[in-house]
């Protein structure tokens, strides 16, 4: 069986063909510094973790900036053309490489403040002794095994929460927290209740959704059902204007809108 993650279910619930583009046919897939921003974030957020919240303001810089030129590197090795790569609203490729650079500098500004405004949220130590910081599981869900990182789990007065750093504009949905809720679960037969994205264009967490049983018999039925879906070789298409403008592999479908 092959291993299946969140983000797989979600890029084939967004349009099947796309999944099978970029997933089984390696289709080329246009780059995004929006990708390199989340990155760099994310390493910078928890190698301040890891060091007990000790690194200074120019280390995590120093963090979020060498991710982040990675990163961009990483993508233009297949892709030097930094004109089609995806741009941002009334901004070009180029433009958008160094406004979300600057973006990520201001956001590890905003999610650090907020950590240390609100000590009483704190990195979770689990059973095995793991920081609860990029937390790798491998589980099965709904019969299909999954694999996947937790961003964080923290502890909070009111139990565990399952927290999610976005750095894009959106939140995620339930599905994401209640699967990593259900993994952190079949791991360590902890149960966590609660999850929360953290927006870094705030530095504050969403709404906090608390699980039902509905939400956690989902995880395991739709990882079973798109499983079965990919297994079964049913990949039609989904296509719409908007969705099809940001397809990565949009150049590569013959059904695309755009």
């Amino acid at each position: 069986m092959h291993n299946r993650s969140v983000s797989q279910v979600n890029q084939y619930i967004r349009c099947p063909k796309a999944y099978q583009l970029a997933r089984i046919n390696k289709a080329w897939q246009r780059p995004a510094s929006w990708l390199s921003q989340g990155l760099g974030v994310h390493k910078a957020l928890e190698e301040w973790e890891r060091s007990g919240r000790t690194l200074a303001c120019e280390e995590l810089e120093t963090i979020f900036i060498e991710e982040y030129a990675r990163s961009v590197d990483e993508q233009a090795q297949t892709t030097p053309n930094l004109e089609v790569w995806f741009g941002s609203g009334p901004y070009d490729p180029v433009t958008d490489i160094e406004r979300r650079f600057n973006k990520g500098l201001e956001q590890i500004q905003l999610l650090t403040k907020y950590a240390t405004e609100h000590p009483e949220e704190k990195i979770w130590t689990a059973p095995d002794g793991q920081l609860a910081i990029e937390l790798k599981f491998n589980v099965e869900l709904g019969g299909v095994p999954v694999v996947g990182f937790i961003d964080q789990i923290i502890e909070t007065p009111k139990g565990l929460v399952v927290r999610d750093i976005k750095t894009g504009s959106k939140p995620g949905d339930t599905f994401q927290l209640c699967t990593y809720a259900e993994a952190i679960e079949a791991t360590y037969g902890v149960r966590v209740e609660r999850g929360v994205y953290w927006m870094g264009r705030t530095g504050r967490p969403g709404r906090v959704k608390v699980f039902t049983d509905e939400d956690r018999a989902n995880v395991h039925a739709v990882f079973k059902e798109v499983d079965e879906l990919i297994n079964d070789g049913h990949f039609p298409a989904d296509p719409e204007e908007g969705k099809c403008r940001m397809c990565s592999v949009q150049t590569s479908c013959p059904f695309s809108e755009v």
